[in-house]
């Protein structure tokens, strides 16, 4: 439904408002047939968990932001504030 829809779209997005190292842009909330065995589409079709999601960050670093800006590789701190962000997120959902 459309409104489930927006609903899944709310905690990525509320990540993205908090942090430069997360694009929104580059989040697929589609089900690829190659992803169906994952856990995150089992938790998802099995027990109709509606914010199921994975989270990746590369270890090689991020292409995103401005146009001009270069490639950069991420560093313990991003990781670490990136945990923050995910953990403040979750509260900011449910608060």
């Amino acid at each position: 439904s459309p409104t489930m829809r927006l609903k899944e779209r709310v905690f990525p997005y509320l990540i993205h408002s908090e942090s430069l190292l997360f694009s929104y842009d580059d989040c697929n909330f589609k089900v690829q047939r190659c992803k169906e065995s994952t856990a995150r589409v089992v938790v998802w079709r099995e027990f109709q968990v509606l914010n199921s999601y994975t989270l990746e960050m590369s270890l090689g670093g991020g292409d995103f932001g401005e146009p001009e800006a270069d490639p950069f590789h991420f560093t313990v701190a991003d990781y670490m504030a990136m945990g923050r962000t995910f953990c403040e997120g979750i509260l900011d959902m449910y608060d």
